[in-house]
């Protein structure tokens, strides 16, 4: 079915789907489509994020990121394990996600563990990637 855009009854025809989307230009399957109170943005087929009726953004797909900043360096995504907030600008590398098992950990060179905080449980401090304070109901160890 076309797209029709007239005067008096503004755009109306298809809601489309990611591999056909109602709005598109010269690529047939990246454009936008719409479907029960959602707008959708395809891309190559598959829809890479949606407003909902809510007002919410989501991103369906993992390890799609979410780039803020001039030069892209903070990135918020999930990749299917992990959630991740990133600092990657080069002037430093902030790594802090939720490790599957209640726990937060903080990385600040991506693979180094810094800080990790258990849910009811310990906070653990490391140095260069090495476990040195860990507490307890009784206090605090240290390695």
């Amino acid at each position: 079915m076309a797209l029709n855009i007239n005067g008096t009854t503004g755009i109306s025809g298809v809601d489309g789907s990611a591999s056909a989307p109602a709005l598109q230009g010269s690529d047939s399957n990246t454009g936008v489509s719409f479907g029960t109170d959602t707008v959708n943005i395809n891309t190559g087929g598959v829809t890479r994020a949606t407003v909902d009726s809510s007002g919410n953004l989501n991103i369906p797909v993992d390890n799609v990121k979410l780039r803020i900043g001039a030069g892209d360096d903070l990135e918020l995504y999930h990749n299917g394990t992990h959630s991740f907030i990133s600092n990657d600008g080069g002037a430093g590398n902030l790594v802090l996600y939720g490790n599957g098992t209640n726990s937060i950990v903080l990385q600040p060179k991506a693979g180094e563990n810094s800080i990790i905080g258990n849910s009811n449980s310990s906070v653990d401090l490391y140095y260069d990637n090495v476990k040195k304070i860990e507490t307890s109901s009784l206090g605090c160890g240290i390695n």
